[in-house]
């Protein structure tokens, strides 16, 4: 009888400790599902602000040619090189900041494996 009652304590105890465990891994998951999307999105509209800035170098580009009508109407370069420095630097941290991240997600990620082979 009270060999039956541990038994039976055991296999609800495993039963909870392997649902915290897969919930666990469902939150971690998700976590990294919605962070890796964030990322992609600041990515995205990074790509989108330089492609802009592309198009606007090159429609001044073309206007400051031979009889162009305005020096007022076209980008200072030196202003223009910082600002792409500065976007590189942004970008770079951005990037890092993920793989950071993203590692940090995947070491929890195979601590809960971990767990729930130990477990079985």
């Amino acid at each position: 009888m009270a060999a039956s009652l541990h038994g039976d304590v055991a296999s609800a105890i495993g039963q909870q400790v392997e649902q915290m465990i897969m919930q666990a891994k469902k939150d971690s998951e998700a976590r990294v599902s919605h962070d890796l999307s964030a990322a992609r999105a600041q990515l995205q509209d990074m790509e989108s602000l330089i492609g802009d800035l592309t198009d606007r170098v090159a429609r001044c580009a073309r206007a400051h040619g031979p009889g162009a009508p305005d020096p007022s109407q076209t980008v200072d370069q030196a202003f223009l090189k910082q600002n792409i420095e500065h976007l590189e630097q942004k970008w770079g941290s951005e990037v890092k900041a993920l793989k950071q991240d993203l590692h940090r997600t995947i070491l929890a990620h195979n601590h809960n494996s971990d767990l729930m082979r130990h477990h079985r």
